[in-house]
């Protein structure tokens, strides 16, 4: 395949999936998750002045930006001791209740796999009042287990990150705070509960809620736009290939990514095939090389292209 045409041997971006976030001198924008790099900053500055304080957070933004890699950021930099007892759980409904006892039932799983061995006398409350029992609407029996549970991870320097995913009823939050953080808990402050959401609605509820010890707003995830897309291309191509101009144009980028916008590792593989499939076609005499080099894609290629590469590249495949 000529790619020699343009300084290159293997592929168009030089890595296995054409994937740019390895790349330098990208900016915190893109290294980590996409929306997240404006905010990553005060998130840190956050655990480091005040991490001795509970805390909640709630993380909206559309599928695929990112939450669940943004909440286990946020609990790997939770710690007053040592590595957090991290118990994560999908809420399956809008019952709050329901997912709070969803959640018990994980805490007792997931601090096993942690390494954390509670007290036999809180495994057998969790076998009397929370695994064959049905959800309880009073908080009192969680308020109870959880207090002697942050008392034992205490003793052995280990704080708790609860963290509920796609939250679609306003309701966890309050009972959440009432589970975890009750104000007259001397533990509470070994605690950070994260909920993230793809409900923007939620932003608003978790904003009005009072008291709330807050000291972070809604963090708020976005999918990449066609000209954040463009600049990582750019900034990724001239990093193997300075000498040469890139093989695409910015409209063209555009087009593609206006048709369905992919999470960042996607995107740059899906363009990075339909590049390549424009020189076999080119290569098989079915066009000519355009006099400027440039691999401009007809909106009939984009189309016909993005079908192939759904086909040859899953979603589940890339991540």
């Amino acid at each position: 395949m000529s790619l020699t045409r343009y300084g290159l041997e293997e592929n168009i971006f030089g890595g296995k999936y054409g994937n740019p976030l390895d790349c330098p001198d990208n900016n915190a924008h893109y290294v980590t998750v996409e929306g997240f790099g404006e905010q990553k900053p005060s998130i840190d500055q956050w655990f480091e002045l005040k991490h001795n304080q509970s805390q909640f957070f709630l993380i909206y933004g559309p599928t695929g930006t990112g939450r669940t890699s943004i909440a286990n950021y946020m609990a790997d930099k939770f710690r007053l001791y040592g590595p957090p007892l991290k118990v994560i759980t999908r809420v399956a409904n809008d019952y709050h209740v329901e997912s709070m006892h969803i959640w018990m039932k994980e805490l007792v799983t997931k601090s096993r796999r942690q390494g954390v061995d509670l007290h036999q006398s809180i495994i057998s409350r969790f076998k009397e009042e929370i695994i064959t029992k049905e959800p309880y609407k009073d908080p009192t029996i969680y308020k109870d287990i959880i207090y002697d549970v942050l008392r034992e991870l205490e003793e052995k320097q280990r704080s708790l990150v609860a963290i509920f995913e796609n939250v679609v009823n306003p309701k966890l939050f309050t009972f959440a705070q009432e589970v975890l953080v009750p104000p007259d808990d001397p533990h509470k402050e070994n605690v950070v509960v994260i909920f993230t959401t793809s409900d923007e609605s939620m932003n608003s509820d978790f904003l009005k809620l009072n008291p709330m010890p807050m000291g972070l707003p809604p963090i708020k995830l976005r999918h990449l736009t066609g000209d954040d897309v463009f600049s990582l291309i750019l900034q990724r191509w001239r990093q193997f290939n300075p000498a040469s101009p890139p093989p695409f144009d910015e409209d063209m980028v555009k087009r593609v990514f206006s048709i369905k916008p992919y999470p960042i590792r996607r995107a740059v593989k899906a363009l990075e095939f339909m590049m390549l499939k424009k020189i076999e076609r080119i290569e098989k005499g079915e066009s000519c090389w355009p006099e400027d080099n440039s691999l401009k894609l007809e909106p009939g290629e984009i189309a016909e292209f993005l079908l192939r590469f759904e086909a040859e590249f899953p979603e589940r495949e890339i991540r």
